[in-house]
């Protein structure tokens, strides 16, 4: 069975409220989260505990849509909870209207 295929049964079982599918989904994604993470922020102790809170929200939430990948929803997760993290903390900026912005086509 590959990957994908185990992490969709391994997802639909902790859906149905298997506590060892969910610790099985923490073990095996963990570090490819940490490692997406760490792109995003040096701070170690803010990216374990996005990952740790994001794991908590899907316990708490178990009953949400069934998902194609796993690795991706994961991924695209702690990318908006570490944002959500930057915002409040102050270290994302929205870019502006776009008026101070100069660039050049290149041909």
């Amino acid at each position: 069975m590959n990957t994908a295929h185990s992490d969709i049964v391994l997802w639909e079982s902790f859906r149905k409220g298997d506590k060892d599918a969910f610790a099985a989904l923490f073990r095996q994604h963990y570090e490819t989260l940490f490692r997406y993470g760490n792109r995003m922020t040096a701070d170690t102790e803010i990216l374990e505990d996005s990952i740790q809170e994001l794991f908590i929200e899907l316990w708490q939430a178990k009953s949400g849509a069934p998902v194609l990948s796993v690795k991706a929803y994961l991924l695209k997760s702690l990318k908006y909870k570490l944002l959500k993290v930057f915002r409040q903390r102050g270290r994302v900026q929205p870019l502006s209207d776009g008026d101070d912005i100069s660039f050049e086509w290149s041909h």
